[in-house]
C-alpha cells in the first residue's frame, strides 16, 4: 500500500496516518482507482496556493497519468488554507468554488477546533 499522506510538519500521529491511508485506499476501491493524496505543509511561503498545489500534485505523481484521476488535498497550516487540487478528469466535478465550499463545510470546522487529523479525515 502506497503512503499517500505527506505530513511534512509532523502534526499527525502514526495512528492518524494509518487511519487516513485506510480511508484513502477504501475510496480508491470505491472510485475505480482514483488516487487521493493529502499533503500537510506549514506554508506556501507566499506562492499562489493553487499553483503550489498543482506543482506538488505533479511532483507526487497522483493517479494514472493517462487518466488524470488523482486528487490532492493540501493543508497549509500557518497560512490557514486548505485546497483541493483535482486531476483533469475531475475538473468538471471539483471546480474551485465547489471544492472550497466542500472544504469549508467538512474540514475547516475541525481546523478551527485544533483537530487536524479529524479535518483531514473529513476532507
Amino acid at each position: 500500500m502506497r503512503n499517500l499522506v505527506f505530513d511534512n510538519i509532523g502534526i499527525l500521529s502514526a495512528l492518524d496516518i494509518s487511519k487516513i491511508n485506510d480511508v484513502i485506499q477504501a475510496l480508491r476501491r470505491d472510485i475505480q482507482g482514483a488516487e487521493i493524496g493529502v499533503e500537510i505543509i506549514s506554508s506556501n511561503n507566499g506562492a499562489d496556493p493553487h499553483t503550489a498545489g498543482v506543482n506538488d500534485f505533479n511532483r507526487i505523481g497522483l493517479g494514472r497519468s493517462e487518466l488524470n484521476n488523482g486528487v490532492l488535498i493540501v493543508f497549509a497550516m500557518n497560512d490557514r488554507h486548505v485546497e483541493l487540487i483535482p486531476g483533469k478528469r475531475y475538473n468538471s466535478l471539483f471546480d474551485k468554488e465547489y471544492s472550497a465550499s466542500l472544504l469549508r463545510a467538512s474540514a475547516v470546522p475541525f481546523l478551527k477546533q485544533g483537530k487536524p487529523a479529524e479535518a483531514v479525515l473529513a476532507a
